[in-house]
């Protein structure tokens, strides 16, 4: 797991239950799954599933997942970038590059 320079984890996996947005995390994690399971039916020949499928995770706009780090105080994940923690309140230092 990457670490920020005061030594916090950096949490980059979409199902953390401490996710800011649990059902976006999730919705993403079921993208994928569905993703990789339709690599077999696109084999089949008939691409119809596959482009509607593109259409809808297009519609989804549900870009990348956001990069997250632990609160050094209370150990709960937030974004990255804040500077206050979302749960404790503790002032945070800036992560590292």
């Amino acid at each position: 797991m990457a670490r920020t320079p005061d030594d916090s984890p950096v949490f980059t996996h979409p199902t953390n239950q401490d996710h800011p947005d649990p059902n976006r995390a999730g919705l993403r994690v079921a993208v994928a799954d569905i993703d990789d399971a339709l690599g077999a039916v696109s084999r089949s020949g008939d691409a119809r599933l596959t482009n509607a499928w593109a259409r809808l995770v297009n519609l989804l706009a549900l870009g990348p997942a956001p990069a997250l780090r632990a609160c050094p105080r209370c150990g709960r994940a937030g974004m990255r970038d804040a500077k206050i923690c979302g749960y404790c309140w503790e002032r945070l230092s800036p992560p590292g590059p």
